[in-house]
């Protein structure tokens, strides 16, 4: 709410949880090994998120239950309740046409000055 308007504002908010653990959402995200150099990344470069949905049936207890009840809704998504799938390969691409190389220019020949020459 506004302190100066008393207007009322809509807010929203993304809960996290490491997902470091979940069959699915622990393989999103960074690699545990960095791909250039093939070395394990810091442990705090390690860190896999997950989204925690709340179900609209505890939206109640979670806007006005108290904290211990609130903080029993903090759980990560069952992997059931996902469509997952390996991405399809990217499609062949086309070759780059490389632009032809630019010739040097040749000044026009001046016609009065060929005509001096004779």
């Amino acid at each position: 709410m506004d302190k100066v308007t008393g207007e009322e504002h809509e807010s929203y908010t993304m809960l996290t949880l490491n997902a470091d653990a979940h069959p699915l959402m622990g393989r999103m995200h960074r690699p545990a090994v960095d791909p250039k150099t093939k070395l394990v990344l810091p442990l705090q470069l390690q860190d896999k998120r997950s989204v925690i949905p709340i179900e609209a049936a505890d939206f109640d207890q979670w806007l006005e239950g108290a904290v211990e009840h609130a903080q029993l809704l903090l759980k990560l998504a069952p992997v059931e309740i996902f469509k997952a799938a390996p991405a399809p390969p990217d499609p062949p691409r086309a070759p780059t046409p490389k632009p032809e190389r630019a010739q040097p220019k040749v000044p026009p020949a001046d016609a009065s000055l060929s005509e001096k020459r004779t």
